[in-house]
């Protein structure tokens, strides 16, 4: 998140720029070379952040990344119009409180399966009109748990838990490993001691109404949260 708002602040202040000579009544701005390259290096990099967390806008910025600039020379720009407007929104929307509220529901962690695998249990979880439904969403979320197990239980954790056995199906063990050698901070051990103990638990059992279900997604990602803070630390 704030890769993106860096970007979003740097992309600003280029169209706030040409906004200001727009307004002053250019009949045709034209943008140099600089601009237009950094501009188009700053899209680039703003689309990269945003690929996992919004297909739509990936693509509406490639589209605006390919046909913001016509050239009136070797060196020389003019805004497309209509591209130029499509990115004003675009950043609008980056800057608001309601797309901080849409990308919080994700949690992006270095393991592009868990990511997708979290995106289609919200997904699923928004859907479910029959029992199959309540059941699938169980299963994604169980999905998760185990995961995130796999990806945390390193060699290096492995070996920090010493002749403690963890086998291969113990997901709740592994990630209790994980915590106990990662994070140096008793609160945060305590929160993700619980988090596990509640996921392992939500995940064992059928979701047959709303309220579980919706218990369980809440449990699961909670668990990825904290997984992900302590991963990343």
């Amino acid at each position: 998140m704030k890769e993106i708002m860096k970007y979003v602040q740097e992309l600003d202040r280029f169209f706030n720029h040409y906004v200001a000579k727009i307004n002053n009544g250019s009949s045709i701005v034209f943008v140099p070379q600089s601009d237009r390259d950094s501009a188009i290096a700053l899209i680039t990099r703003l689309n990269v952040e945003l690929r996992s967390v919004s297909p739509i806008l990936f693509a509406e910025l490639t589209d605006i990344k390919t046909h913001l600039f016509i050239a009136q020379g070797p060196t020389l720009y003019s805004l497309n119009p209509y591209r130029f407007s499509a990115l004003g929104v675009v950043l609008r929307y980056l800057k608001s409180d309601e797309f901080a509220s849409d990308s919080a529901k994700f949690i992006h962690t270095p393991w592009p399966d868990v990511n997708e695998a979290i995106k289609k249990l919200l997904i699923d979880a928004n859907s479910v009109s029959t029992r199959i439904d309540y059941n699938q969403v169980g299963v994604a979320a169980r999905e998760i748990f185990i995961l995130l197990a796999q990806k945390t239980f390193t060699p290096e954790v492995r070996k920090a838990a010493g002749e403690k056995r963890i086998g291969t199906a113990d997901a709740k063990g592994m990630l209790e490993s994980f915590f106990e050698y990662k994070s140096t901070d008793s609160d945060v051990k305590r929160y993700a001691k619980e988090t596990i103990k509640l996921a392992e638990h939500l995940t064992h059992i059928k979701s047959e109404n709303d309220e579980s279900m919706r218990t369980l997604v809440m449990a699961v990602i909670c668990l990825a949260g904290i997984v992900n803070a302590v991963y990343q630390s």
